[in-house]
């Protein structure tokens, strides 16, 4: 599909206009992916943008097989995604960089035809997020019914064959050995998981922020390297937990100091922290 053709594009003022309630709430970016079986997805979005990293980038599509989108329905942070799945955690970090947003919200819904995956992206501070959700979904899931009933027309269209492009399937990039190229600057750090043996890909910022707390460095000093605040590096570190199974930071140290490449000089410190 030529993308100055795609649906996407063509579409994107009438759904921006179509979804100017979610906006109102804080909503930077509204995208709805039609996805089919293997591989195939049609987009919808207010912001063509989206489409266009997906098309030119081949990046994968998120949490899919060759069936469709393996999760359940209902509502996901993507925080929680990204702690989840392997391919969230590499493909979420990519898009809040291209898009500039902090946090986000998924909903999945299945037709019989094909499955309908909602993302809305914020700016909102991430440590607050999950409050503000749980006291907006029912209005953003109320909005979403009116965009869906208001724009039946252009979602029956972006299911026609021709306005389907087809996309890496998660689980298959995952498989394949050259997924990951080891010179790809935005991750620097791959870990084992302690308790399944799963390969976590971890994006620059945050490999950083976990090889300097195995420094032995504290938050505040962290924060003052990376030029960040010490919320941010808590979050980073807090999120780092769930991922990698620890429920504190010196069992990150037991399990994943030495997996970090920690130059030796640290050593002292991580047997300090230990003590």
């Amino acid at each position: 599909m030529n993308t100055k053709q795609s649906i996407t594009l063509l579409t994107s003022p009438i759904i921006a206009k179509s979804v100017i309630p979610l906006l109102k709430l804080g909503v930077k970016n509204f995208n709805h992916d039609l996805t089919f079986e293997k591989g195939e997805v049609a987009m919808l979005a207010n912001n063509g943008s989206i489409f266009e990293l997906y098309h030119n980038k081949r990046w994968p599509l998120s949490c899919t097989d060759e069936t469709g989108r393996v999760l359940a329905e209902g509502v996901y942070l993507g925080d929680t995604l990204e702690s989840k799945y392997n391919d969230c955690s590499i493909i979420f970090p990519k898009l809040r960089k291209e898009l500039k947003y902090s946090c986000s919200i998924h909903i999945l819904e299945k037709e019989a035809d094909c499955h309908h995956f909602y993302t809305l992206t914020f700016e909102h501070e991430v440590n607050d997020f999950t409050h503000w959700s749980l006291n907006h979904i029912t209005m953003i899931r109320n909005h979403l019914e009116s965009y869906k009933l208001d724009q039946k027309a252009i979602i029956e269209e972006a299911k026609a064959k021709k306005n389907r492009i087809t996309l890496p399937i998660a689980n298959n990039y995952l498989r394949s050995k050259d997924s990951y190229n080891p010179l790809d600057c935005t991750f620097s750090l791959k870990l084992i998981h302690k308790d399944d043996s799963k390969i976590i890909y971890l994006p620059k910022q945050a490999a950083r922020c976990l090889r300097k707390l195995f420094e032995g460095k504290p938050i505040k000093a962290i924060a003052l390297e990376m030029n960040l605040s010490p919320r941010t590096i808590e979050y980073y570190l807090n999120r780092l937990k769930r991922i990698l199974g620890c429920s504190n930071t010196r069992e990150l140290l037991i399990y994943y100091s030495h997996q970090a490449l920690v130059a030796p000089k640290s050593l002292k410190s991580i047997k300090a922290a230990l003590a």
